[in-house]
């Protein structure tokens, strides 16, 4: 179907294979340039699994709020169940064992919703959150390099004002998953996601007589979703990902890098070591590109959407 497309608007299938083989040439000089394989990795293996599974956030919470059709939303929910048994102990437990993790724990505060509200409205007039920007530029959606580009616009000024957002008030850093026993925080988190699925069940039960379930039973026993081997792979992924790195997967923080590379390359004007963020983030800002491990991570899933689009022929 991909090629009666691309013959369609004139993309023979050589130009196809040539894109492919590029692709795969990049993956591997990058993995022989690359301090940390295993990183780049897990990012072509979440680029994979989200596009093949059709997995993604802005999606299918417009599909929730519009048409009350909450599998997706549902399929988020058990994300967050699996990942909160997987993350919850072993933030707790490893760094007594001298393994050093830990979570993205930031204060909640005013600034944290007017980020959100400014980055939803964003979200839902693009259709696509900071992952599904990524997976539509790995599937060659131009839009979206635009898109991406502006994302580096607004992370760049958001930087650097760092000092008026911190200024707002806030509430004290807190983490269920280490300021309490963790097993007590886990309860509590998996308490809180099935109320949440229970919701959204009667949310979908009053407007529809079927609901589609991430579980059912078919004519050769139990059945599941795709969107549920999706989720999961995705925690595993960026479980992964938290043990390689030590910190989860923070995708925004390549917004920033990037700002200020693009300054640095343009020679622009702008005295981005006296910001506030500059002086916070001095170590991550001094890392080569390919040393971050969230930029890397982050390119390594445009290359596995990429390969994963081409392999569709």
């Amino acid at each position: 179907m991909l090629f009666t497309v691309c013959q369609y608007v004139g993309i023979s299938k050589s130009k196809i294979y040539a894109t492919t083989l590029f692709f795969v040439g990049f993956l591997v000089w990058l993995l022989v340039s690359v301090g940390n394989v295993w990183l780049l990795l897990s990012g072509v293996a979440l680029g994979i699994v989200f596009y093949y599974f059709s997995f993604g956030f802005a999606g299918f919470w417009k599909h929730a709020i519009l048409d009350r059709k909450t599998l997706g939303m549902r399929s988020h929910l058990v994300l967050l169940a699996v990942g909160g048994a997987l993350f919850f102990p072993s933030l707790s437990l490893f760094p007594e064992f001298g393994y050093n993790i830990a979570g993205a724990v930031r204060p909640l505060g005013i600034n944290v919703f007017i980020g959100a509200f400014i980055f939803g409205s964003g979200m839902a007039l693009m259709g696509s959150c900071s992952s599904g920007t990524l997976k539509k530029m790995g599937s060659f959606d131009w839009l979206f390099y635009y898109v991406f580009l502006w994302m580096i616009i607004g992370g760049t000024l958001a930087a650097s004002q760092m000092g008026f957002w911190l200024e707002l008030p806030s509430l004290e850093p807190f983490s269920v998953a280490t300021d309490i026993p963790w097993y007590l925080g886990l309860c509590l988190h998996l308490l809180v996601i099935f109320v949440l699925y229970r919701l959204l069940l009667k949310w979908e039960a009053s407007r529809y007589e079927y609901i589609e379930l991430l579980v059912f039973k078919g004519e050769r026993g139990v059945v599941s979703s795709p969107l549920l081997l999706a989720a999961t792979l995705v925690v595993i992924l960026n479980y992964i990902i938290l043990l390689v790195s030590h910190h989860p997967w923070a995708i925004s923080w390549i917004f920033p890098k990037l700002g200020i590379i693009g300054i640095q390359e343009l020679s622009l004007p702008i005295d981005w070591e006296f910001w506030e963020f500059s002086s916070q983030n001095e170590s991550s800002l001094s890392k080569r590109v390919l040393d971050d491990s969230i930029v890397l991570t982050s390119l390594g899933m445009v290359i596995g959407v990429s390969l994963a689009f081409l392999g569709q022929t």
